[in-house]
């Protein structure tokens, strides 16, 4: 009964395949790309502004002096910034405004996952390893954030596709390599992951690349080189910062498939999706495994396994040894090539009927998985609602962990952060502090007629903080809402 109704669906998708076939390459990119369009843009604006986006906001909006000098401390690279900050002056800080920068990135880089795998398939499976793109949740999400994560899976899709030309059509873009280079550098210091990975495939191929052209990456390795020496010492800084001491988890050997898991959504997925790879290994040994192993195997197809084994075990292995980056949204940018792979793995089989429909069930799956609104489990825009219902006129509102100032002042009064600078003048007059302890204070809480406590999980991060003790001193309780993500607003009346 499976077997049949298996074949009924398989020769019904043949049939939408030939439809298919009959488009123009240019016409599914772009239904394709207004796909997406029609799954984020109706959501972009579902969940709150948070984590390090009010960050990013704040500091894109800046002059590009102070911006730079808050860069050149060595957190973040410039690019996205820069960016955002043009963005900004012509659309606003609105969700939709911020957030549309990483879309429309997200959409450009459909067209070159495309391209990348029509280089080895045929369109009903590149359309499918776009499709995997489209639906994954951990995808869906970073393309509604306001971060530089969409810009970096574009920059690597583009170079990608640049080096697969260099090695295989003998077409070296120097200058397209050379900018897309540095501008993946001046991304994110990932970068340099995603840059050397290519570098190292280019050199195990070098046996396909002509002399002239040989000489052409490597003079431009050397103009890429001396492109990023302004960031080079701070990425230096970085890596011997994080040798000491970091905040990202260390790397566990269950993360090498735990993080193929979360880009797929969810377990069920990934282990349906592996089932099906598997019937198609079996459907293969039942009639020509030999042929199609060796079609597998080819110069082409080891391209895109590479281009993701290379950096995903190259960072774990990074993890293990020196200090942990194993983290799955650094990991994103692989992402593209692991697309690719799983599309090719499908394009292999003997059996044109259960790949096609074993296609369909996994997007299938992905759909239903995706989460369509993200929850980014923290609600910010709540808790600054919360916040202002205990306003009176000298409240004083106190915001901890220190850092959490700039998300609940976005909340708080959005046209007021529009126009705030790096004096925060702004939340002062509105007596917004962000604090450590109340001692931080002490001048503005002699007015104070009540304190209200915007608490962002402090007790992770700073678990020594004396400030409840210090509030139960000051006043007594008159009320408290707890929120996602342990967050917590707390309003206290002095005592008298």
């Amino acid at each position: 009964m499976f077997e049949f109704d298996v074949t009924g669906i398989g020769a019904k998708l043949i049939s939408l395949e030939k439809n298919m076939l009959k488009l123009s390459d240019r016409n599914i990119i772009l239904a394709l790309m207004l796909l997406q369009l029609a799954v984020c843009l109706p959501f972009i604006s579902s969940f709150p502004i948070a984590l390090d986006e009010p960050f990013s906001i704040f500091w894109a909006q800046q002059d590009l002096g102070e911006m730079m000098n808050e860069i050149n401390k060595g957190n973040n690279s410039p690019l996205h910034f820069i960016l955002l900050n043009g963005w900004i002056k012509i659309f606003g800080i609105s969700p939709l405004a911020v957030r549309s920068l990483s879309l429309l990135f997200s959409l450009l880089t459909l067209p070159i996952i495309f391209k990348l795998s029509r280089k080895i398939m045929s369109s009903e499976f590149a359309v499918f390893a776009v499709l995997i793109f489209i639906f994954s949740r951990f995808i869906h999400y970073h393309s509604m954030e306001a971060r530089m994560y969409s810009l970096l899976i574009f920059e690597t899709a583009v170079l990608l596709l640049l080096t697969y030309d260099t090695i295989f059509n003998g077409k070296f873009r120097r200058y397209y390599f050379i900018l897309c280079s540095l501008a993946i550098l001046y991304t994110h210091y990932l970068g340099i992951i995603v840059l050397g990975s290519l570098l190292f495939i280019l050199l195990l191929y070098y046996t396909k690349i002509r002399k002239d052209i040989g000489y052409g990456i490597l003079i431009s390795t050397g103009i890429i080189f001396v492109g990023f020496i302004p960031g080079i010492f701070v990425l230096i800084d970085r890596i011997s910062e994080g040798a000491n001491s970091t905040w990202v988890p260390a790397a566990q050997w269950t993360e090498l498939y735990g993080n193929i898991i979360r880009f797929f959504n969810n377990t069920l997925t990934f282990v349906l999706t592996a089932m099906i790879i598997i019937g198609l290994i079996f459907l293969n040994f039942k009639n020509n495994f030999k042929l199609i192993f060796t079609n597998f195997i080819t110069s082409k197809n080891l391209f895109f396994v590479l281009a993701f084994l290379i950096p995903y075990v190259g960072m774990f292995v990074y993890s293990k040894v020196i200090s942990p980056i194993f983290l799955d949204r650094y990991l994103l940018f692989t992402t593209v090539p692991l697309y690719i792979t799983i599309a090719m793995i499908f394009s292999l089989n003997y059996n044109k009927k259960f790949h096609l429909f074993g296609m369909f069930v996994v997007v299938l799956l992905l759909i239903f998985s995706v989460k369509f609104s993200p929850d980014n489990n923290r609600e910010p825009d709540k808790m600054a609602q919360e916040a202002e219902k205990y306003r009176r006129s000298s409240t004083v509102f106190c915001i901890i962990p220190p850092y959490f100032d700039f998300t609940f002042y976005y909340h708080f009064n959005r046209e007021n952060f529009k126009k705030m600078k790096t004096d925060k003048v702004e939340m002062k007059r509105e007596n917004v502090y962000s604090i450590y302890n109340l001692s931080d204070i002490n001048i503005v809480l002699e007015e104070a007629e009540n304190i209200v406590l915007v608490d962002d999980n402090s007790k992770s991060v700073f678990p020594e903080s004396k400030i409840y003790e210090e509030l139960w001193l000051w006043g007594t309780m008159e009320g408290e809402k707890v929120f996602k993500g342990e967050g917590k607003v707390t309003s206290f009346i002095k005592k008298k």
